[in-house]
């Protein structure tokens, strides 16, 4: 592993962790968080939508029931005249389908009036009715489940008549409810649309009038599903509408109807900032990625260039360990490198070279190296008869031997420990007799 510890490796491994630890607290803090508070605020957005259109259907069924109210009130003071109080109501009504009022006995006080003009007879009692026993014996405003007539969806709404505090009466009229869901229709959601469903999953409104004629049931959908089963909200529900596009839908429940409001918008379109983010965050992601391929790349040479380097220097290693002559490198700072057997004998040095030996004058006194010193610093009189960088030196114990030493500058400049030299030891001892 020590060959793989280069300056330059270390230097690149570090690099690649600082992108990667990067990217984990990029997508940590900023983009992941970013994606959810783009969901949030698109649900909170289409929250607003139905919340506005489910307070417009409440208010219009408020006015609906005031408006039977003050008809039945009306009717209360004079009944000769409930032909023209009821014209009223359908002149600035356009949804009232028909009116029909009966006492607290749940006898018919007149024949049903319809806005075409005619009438009915039928009934003559009402007290079977769901709407007199909710109006009348509950004291309730009763508002019926959506029906389908042939001009579309319609409900029945029923309001008690109290005068001086008691139920004299209850008013009923037939709503038609695409007129009621053309107020909620004006209410703008970028790339999509509202639509509602009843209690049981069926659509009732929708912005494609055939559609809200239909009495198509919905409830394959995720979104009316739960509905239907009671949840009181439900956020992102995705899914491919009728119009083959990929969609992310709302859905509120309206309590007091058992309606369900239903916010659909085109997902790219709605989620728009999370897409931004998204790419953003996915060239950020490539950049990098591009960078971490280049320092893996430039790693996986790296590697290379070292492995060649230090297969190069085991060969040389091999063939300086046969030379004859002794072979030292080492820095401009004394520091051993190598040295090879030949040197080792030359110098009389028969323990382990240390990791880090940096030659000076204390060497003599390290055992083992006493020769050491003398090879790098020799003696005044072997320094005098060299020939610049080399000279002949001699020892005497444990028997004599006369080394010729050659320096020899290899590479390097600037900094001693960036210098490296070669010292060449010849055994001329047989070339110099005593």
């Amino acid at each position: 592993m020590a060959r793989f510890a280069h300056p330059l490796i270390l230097q690149n491994l570090a690099v690649l962790i600082f992108i990667a630890v990067l990217l984990g607290l990029a997508n940590y803090y900023w983009f992941f968080p970013l994606l959810e508070r783009a969901e949030e605020q698109n649900v909170l957005l289409q929250r607003s939508a139905a919340l506005r259109a489910q307070d417009l259907l409440l208010l219009f069924l408020d006015l609906t029931f005031e408006d039977l109210a003050d008809f039945g009130n009306r009717l209360s003071d004079n009944q000769t005249n409930y032909k023209e109080t009821a014209n009223r109501i359908f002149e600035s009504r356009g949804d009232v389908l028909s009116l029909l009022a009966a006492d607290v006995s749940g006898q018919v006080l007149f024949p049903t009036l319809k806005r075409d003009g005619t009438t009915s007879l039928f009934p003559a009692s009402v007290t079977e009715a769901v709407f007199f026993k909710e109006s009348v014996l509950s004291g309730k405003k009763y508002i019926s489940p959506v029906f389908f007539t042939p001009e579309g969806p319609a409900l029945q709404i029923s309001v008690p008549i109290s005068k001086e505090g008691k139920v004299t009466g209850v008013i009923t009229s037939d709503i038609d409810f695409t007129l009621l869901w053309g107020v909620v229709s004006r209410i703008s959601v970028q790339s999509g649309k509202i639509y509602l469903v009843d209690e049981r999953g069926t659509l009732i409104a929708h912005p494609d009038a055939a559609r809200s004629r239909s009495g198509e049931n919905l409830r394959y959908l995720n979104v009316v599903e739960s509905l239907v089963r009671g949840n009181k909200e439900v956020t992102q529900s995705r899914y491919v509408n009728d119009e083959k596009k990929d969609v992310i839908a709302y859905g509120l429940s309206m309590p007091s109807t058992n309606w369900g409001i239903v916010v659909e918008q085109e997902e790219a379109e709605a989620l728009e900032q999370r897409s931004q983010a998204f790419l953003v965050a996915s060239a950020f992601s490539g950049v990098s990625l591009i960078l971490i391929i280049m320092l893996v790349i430039s790693t996986v040479r790296l590697i290379k260039a070292l492995i060649a380097v230090q297969r190069e220097r085991e060969e040389r290693d091999r063939v300086i360990a046969y030379l004859p002559d002794g072979i030292i490198e080492y820095t401009g700072e004394n520091q051993i490198l190598t040295m090879n057997p030949a040197a080792k004998k030359y110098l009389n040095i028969a323990v382990p070279i240390p990791d880090e030996l940096y030659v000076t004058e204390s060497s003599v006194f390290l055992p083992g190296f006493e020769r050491l010193w003398g090879v790098f610093s020799p003696p005044f009189a072997a320094r005098e008869g060299g020939q610049g960088n080399i000279f002949e030196i001699t020892f005497q114990t444990p028997e004599r031997i006369v080394l010729q030493v050659i320096t020899v500058y290899i590479k390097g400049t600037g900094a001693l420990a960036d210098q490296h030299y070669l010292k060449i030891i010849h055994d001329i001892t047989k070339e110099r007799p005593a």
